[in-house]
């Protein structure tokens, strides 16, 4: 969190009180018309490299002006209560964070809007954009614990409307471990990433909804993410297919 164009700030809020620490990336033009909302900051920013990715997706002529936010997952015990299809730090995400991106940067649109998430982040942010379409363009879930509670989320896939955006959902070729305990987070995986996946990407375009499901050559780690972005975020920050 040492880098010199990232500037760190708070977000209020009643819902997950009192609230996220957040970093800002500053934009490489002033100006942005699009945001994209990292979850899980302390795992992007220490792990996967993103600073970089960021930087060499911003030579890119063909994609519009953006600047990137990084919410604070406030540590191990607050994540696995946020981001376990968790309503109110959903709420936070639209009722909190957004308008206050918003404050900061009016010429972002509204409607170009990018969420990121991975493992239990990337179930959250699936969670936040189908419980609140009208908010994101694209949402990017790298490696989501689509596992949780015996792949419940399934059941909460409801039929897609214009309102909904695109989504991205990749993971990994390795990552096929079943019956997996993850002791700091309380909770239990039965099924494998891999499948639990898949299984999520081909109920939502059955539903109607656009989706990209990937699968990369990696396991559930740091560089296997960065090598996913360079290819997600292109797609995200493209015209809505």
């Amino acid at each position: 969190m040492t880098d010199p164009e990232l500037s760190q700030s708070f977000v209020q809020s009643s819902a997950i009180a009192p609230g996220r620490a957040i970093w800002e990336l500053a934009p490489p033009q002033a100006s942005p018309s699009t945001a994209v909302i990292f979850l899980d900051a302390e795992i992007y920013l220490q792990s996967v490299n993103v600073v970089e990715c960021i930087r060499q997706l911003s030579l890119d002529s063909t994609l519009p002006n953006f600047t990137t936010f990084f919410v604070s997952n406030h540590g191990q015990a607050a994540r696995s209560v946020d981001f376990v299809c968790n309503p109110e730090y959903a709420a936070f995400l639209t009722q909190d964070l957004i308008p206050d991106i918003l404050q900061r940067h009016e010429s972002i649109d509204p409607q170009q809007l990018i969420l990121v998430g991975l493992s239990l982040s990337g179930l959250a942010a699936l969670h936040a954009s189908l419980l609140y379409p009208d908010w994101f363009q694209a949402t990017i879930c790298q490696s989501p614990s689509m596992w949780w509670k015996n792949e419940a989320f399934l059941e909460r896939i409801t039929p897609a409307t214009k309102r909904h955006g695109k989504y991205w959902i990749s993971v990994g070729d390795q990552e096929t471990e079943e019956d997996v305990d993850h002791s700091s987070a309380n909770l239990h995986q039965q099924t494998s990433q891999l499948d639990s996946c898949r299984r999520t990407a081909d109920k939502m375009k059955e539903f109607g909804y656009r989706v990209r499901f990937e699968i990369f050559s990696g396991g559930h780690d740091g560089p296997s993410w960065s090598e996913d972005l360079l290819r997600a975020l292109p797609w995200a920050l493209s015209q809505p297919e």
